[in-house]
């Protein structure tokens, strides 16, 4: 490791640190500012967003979409996924629920696995336009048999489906008795960054500062681009909580738990004590807000 980078990386984990100390520190009052009953009010940072935008640094996002970026990550995934026991030899087939540009797909047919494809719209790469796919909500059914896949894999979907219960109990119908489910996506609606505008928006809880009126207005104002594309709504969100999630993998009939991994965020808890007023009334709980991904592999019950 260079020095620079070294030096970066200290600089992070002090960071991450003394954050965490500083949560520690204040964790009841974040706690009973979440259980307090009193309606949300965003009155004062609807009015206010100009300020809040402008004194808030711009987040430097590193999930880009140019051909390198969505390449790495594709290959960073790929990588993963042959670590399964059911993908390490070549020649199992697989499906990718929201495949997006497909390139993980692409990789794992080079790989020698029989492949193919599904997501609500087809907005895959040119050299993946010739992979096996379906388009259309996973809710509405597959058009595959029962026990078709030795392994069914998602990342970054199962926040924007309407049913997310539903998808798995799908995803569950077309894989083989013990083969595997791998569900991975952040970040999470209630987490900092969960309302998918991170690009447009620099302040965390968005969702929760500002008024949907207030959003969709400004998102017209600056701007938006997502999916590395110009688009003028968000990605359809279906606003589900952590434990909502985590009863879903756990009670599903047809598959058991072998991992589930949480990821959390806890560097944006002070944006709790500056505007108490959009959080309170919720119902929210602290993993709700700090809980930004989760990462869960399920096994096909025999």
């Amino acid at each position: 490791m260079s020095k620079k980078r070294k030096i970066i990386n200290d600089a992070k984990n002090f960071s991450r640190a003394v954050k965490t100390r500083w949560y520690l520190r204040h964790r009841r009052k974040i706690e009973a500012i979440l259980r307090d009953g009193t309606p949300p009010d965003t009155r004062e940072t609807d009015r206010n967003f100009d300020a809040i935008q402008n004194r808030t640094p711009a987040r430097r996002f590193v999930y880009g979409y140019s051909p390198l970026e969505c390449w790495t990550r594709a290959s960073e995934r790929v990588a993963e996924l042959l670590k399964l026991d059911c993908l390490q030899e070549p020649g199992a087939k697989t499906l990718e629920v929201g495949c997006g540009d497909g390139l993980v797909s692409l990789q794992l047919s080079a790989y020698g696995h029989d492949v193919a494809c599904t997501d609500l719209e087809d907005w895959r790469s040119k050299q993946c336009r010739h992979l096996p796919s379906h388009i259309g909500k996973m809710e509405d059914g597959l058009p595959y048999e029962d026990n078709e896949f030795d392994c069914a894999f998602s990342y970054n979907t199962f926040e924007h489906v309407e049913q997310p219960d539903q998808c798995l109990a799908e995803m569950s119908r077309v894989v083989r008795p013990g083969g595997l489910i791998l569900i991975s996506f952040s970040p999470l609606y209630c987490s900092p960054w969960g309302l998918h505008a991170y690009r447009t928006i620099n302040a965390p809880y968005a969702q929760f500062l500002f008024s949907e009126s207030t959003i969709i207005e400004k998102l017209n104002e600056i701007g938006h681009r997502d999916l590395g594309r110009e688009s003028t709504v968000l990605q359809p969100l279906n606003k589900w909580r952590i434990e909502s999630f985590s009863e879903t993998f756990g009670a599903a009939s047809q598959t058991r738990i072998h991992t589930l991994v949480r990821t959390y965020d806890f560097l944006h808890l002070d944006w709790v004590l500056r505007f108490p007023q959009v959080f309170t009334g919720q119902e929210l709980e602290l993993d709700d807000i700090t809980v930004a991904g989760i990462s869960c592999i399920l096994r096909r019950c025999k």
